[in-house]
């Protein structure tokens, strides 16, 4: 009899281990409201140009930039940092190596519409870009030690890379452009 009713305690006490399993397993599924759409993760997608991110929500075109060869907004429903505006930042940006000029409308894709280049006037449609996206657009990369433009060019006995933000050198690679800045990249 004291062995019947040990195996009752022990079947009883499974059955019950049993159900607060599954209650734990269900109950979180219904306080965060998780379903099986909103668990998928997003594939990211690989972009040479703006054109290349572009979706369609609600029947209407969405403009997408893409930096560092992704894309970085993949669905509809996802947040964008870097949302399309209507009215750019504009300002003025100019370069030159070794006294000569750069010129950064035929250096840039005309499939990139986030930022446009005509002369040194750059137009960005976008708020919070830094100069670092900005440069990407035109395969420029710059750091304290050189700028890269087809080739590096690095500070080094008698020449050297230097960054002005409104005639003031600056180490601000990460910085964000206001209407009306004067940018210059300079290797002498």
């Amino acid at each position: 009899m004291k062995a019947q009713r040990k195996q009752f305690i022990i079947k009883v006490l499974m059955i019950i281990f049993l159900v607060l399993v599954v209650i734990g397993f269900t109950v979180p599924i219904f306080l965060n409201n998780i379903g099986p759409a909103q668990n998928t993760p997003v594939e990211p997608r690989v972009c040479q140009t703006d054109t290349d991110c572009a979706l369609t929500c609600d029947s209407q075109p969405v403009a997408i930039l893409c930096s560092q060869n992704l894309c970085q907004q993949n669905v509809c429903n996802q947040n964008s940092y870097y949302s399309f505006t209507q009215t750019p930042i504009t300002f003025t940006l100019r370069a030159t190596i070794e006294t000569k000029p750069i010129d950064f409308a035929a250096r840039a894709n005309t499939k990139n519409f986030f930022v446009t280049f005509d002369k040194e006037t750059v137009k960005v449609y976008a708020q919070g870009l830094t100069l670092t996206q900005i440069f990407e657009k035109i395969n420029l990369k710059i750091n304290s030690q050189c700028l890269t433009i087809d080739q590096a060019y690095c500070t080094k006995e008698g020449h050297k890379a230097s960054l002005i933000i409104n005639n003031k050198e600056s180490y601000a690679f990460d910085y964000s452009p206001q209407a009306g800045d004067v940018i210059e990249l300079v290797y002498s």
